[in-house]
């Protein structure tokens, strides 16, 4: 725990090589390895590094599926490892990845729309409107997430379906411009001075 913690007090620092060095004195039969080694694979994406990053942090996530595949690490490892893919331009690989993440987890409705974004940049546009379509059921109509009906609606306009467009478009000002009035409502009777 103490090094783990000198690795983040380090990161907290900026000094990325200290951090670093700090998760490599972690041994492997520790608790703390898997989470030292997502850390050392963030820091090293960080340092200007972002192959040992991404290579790092899926040989954690691999051994996260195998040994402990409940363990919330392995959510934010999937989650960050598919931001990472996404950043370096690995679309499907982001794409698979997204898909690690562990539907309880609450970062899973925006991690799917992150996913249909890979899908749209690797021209899956077909998939891409299809999944954002799930989150605009009613099992999700407590989940705030606007920018799946702009992903949804980008697919259909690669698709040319400019009427599903349309609709989608129509569907999200009816659900949001309601939340944007209280938000202006708010905002307009909390001014700060």
């Amino acid at each position: 725990q103490y090094q783990l913690n000198r690795a983040k007090y380090y990161l907290s620092q900026d000094e990325l090589k200290t951090a670093i060095a700090a998760t490599e004195k972690i041994m492997m039969d520790s608790p703390l390895y898997m989470d030292a080694q997502f850390l050392k694979g963030v820091l090293q994406y960080r340092s200007g590094f972002p192959d040992q990053g991404i290579l790092t942090i899926t040989s954690a996530l691999d051994e996260l599926e195998k040994k402990a595949p409940k363990r919330e690490l392995r959510s934010v490892a999937a989650l960050t490892l598919a931001r990472l893919q996404f950043q370096t331009g690995d679309y499907k690989g982001a794409f698979r990845t997204y898909l690690k993440i562990d539907k309880n987890h609450p970062e899973w409705p925006q991690a799917m729309i992150e996913q249909a974004w890979a899908q749209i940049l690797s021209g899956d546009f077909e998939g891409a409107a299809g999944n954002m379509f799930s989150l605009h059921t009613d099992f999700f109509k407590n989940t705030f997430a606007p920018e799946s009906y702009i992903v949804r609606t980008v697919g259909y306009l690669n698709l040319c379906q400019f009427g599903d467009g349309a609709r989608v478009v129509q569907d999200l000002k009816r659900r949001y411009t309601p939340v944007q009035q209280r938000l202006e409502a708010y905002k307009t009777s909390h001014k700060s001075e």
